[in-house]
């Protein structure tokens, strides 16, 4: 029930730990770092269609379900019902968190590349890059985020006399909006070799993930039950299965051209739509109670940190001279290798950052 302040303003109700949820930031979060992980392999064509780099396309491409289902956790979180506190509430309690986390994050890889990579640029070159989020690999996603977040007030009130059916239904169709628009850019550039594509910006990579953000606070009301939500997990695993067939190039051209393995992917849509409502199903949304479940609430928490520190943690494990993964993996060891490494030191990063007073906000 809606809680009334002295004011009479209506808040939002406490919020207790969803198990569910939890476990969808992990796995999202699981998803981005194997990507990254196993970029280095799979577009290496020396080590093409070997056991290794096979894996890593299992891992990279089987894994785009991961920023879409990031937003789908956030639409999740902030769209659900009782979230009705005003926006300049709202906006408190979210950007305090993200803007600093943004803010030093980008200054952390700014400093990185200009020192460890040598990678200097002058000050018109590095303003570019954080206006086209390119300051680093995936930081595009804070602004993505920081975009979904602006604009969600003024989406609660258009939504707001939508029901369930209606929200899913507006969510699917700017989903779908979003795949048509990725499979014919992708189709022209292939038939003409033009490049219709824009360079999207900080102030646009927002767009094409509203579908999703919908998705995520409308399918989170739904009750399904734990048989439909094991059928829906099959779905994700099939296709996901189908966005690795695609991204390994054993697909026939035409449909790699239809179906483009990006995060606007059908198949990647289809997979993260379907492995939200399979857990969701599969995990009543109670409170976390036993030891496992308390462990995955924790590390669903410390996912922002692990998202922007496990780059660094990556490049450390690839020239620490343990194994020779300069320029990526070239054996199944060296793959198991940087994969386990990265997510145990992204955690234990984020974990660390986070009991530290003044550097809890950026984790």
């Amino acid at each position: 029930m809606t809680q009334v302040v002295a004011s009479g303003t209506p808040t939002a109700p406490a919020r207790t730990p969803r198990r569910d949820i939890a476990l969808l930031r992990v796995l999202a979060i699981l998803g981005v770092v194997m990507i990254h992980v196993a970029a280095l392999t799979m577009t290496n064509d020396d080590l093409r269609d070997t056991r290794v780099w096979w894996v890593a396309v299992l891992f990279n491409q089987g894994g785009r379900f991961c920023v879409p289902l990031f937003v789908m956790v956030s639409g999740a979180l902030v769209l659900r019902p009782g979230s009705l506190e005003p926006a300049a509430d709202f906006f408190r309690k979210r950007l305090t968190r993200l803007v600093p986390a943004l803010l030093t994050w980008h200054v952390v890889y700014i400093v990185f590349s200009a020192t460890v990579l040598d990678a200097r640029s002058d000050v018109g070159t590095v303003l570019s890059k954080v206006a086209t989020g390119r300051t680093y690999t995936a930081l595009y996603f804070f602004w993505l985020i920081l975009g979904l977040y602006l604009v969600t007030p003024a989406l609660r009130t258009l939504l707001a006399k939508l029901d369930t059916t209606q929200l899913v239904r507006a969510g699917l169709g700017l989903t779908a909006l979003t795949c048509v628009w990725q499979s014919t850019i992708v189709f022209v550039v292939h038939q003409s070799r033009i490049d219709v594509s824009s360079t999207p910006t900080v102030f646009t990579y927002w767009i094409p993930y509203v579908g999703y953000f919908v998705l995520g606070g409308a399918l989170v009301r739904l009750q399904v039950d734990r048989r439909r939500g094991w059928a829906a997990l099959a779905v994700a695993a099939l296709a996901s299965l189908a966005t690795v067939w695609l991204g390994s190039g054993a697909a026939p051209e035409v449909l790699t051209k239809a179906l483009p393995t990006t995060y606007h992917a059908w198949t990647v849509a289809i997979a993260t739509v379907a492995l939200f409502v399979g857990v969701t199903g599969v995990l009543p949304p109670k409170d976390g109670a036993t030891r496992v479940e308390r462990v995955v609430d924790r590390l669903g928490g410390l996912t922002l940190g692990v998202f922007a520190s496990h780059l660094l943690v990556l490049y450390a494990l690839q020239h620490s001279g343990v194994l020779t993964v300069t320029h990526g993996a070239s054996r199944l060891l060296e793959l198991a290798y940087l994969g386990v490494g990265t997510v145990a030191g992204a955690f234990a990063v984020a974990w660390l950052l986070s009991l530290v007073p003044g550097l809890r906000r950026v984790v």
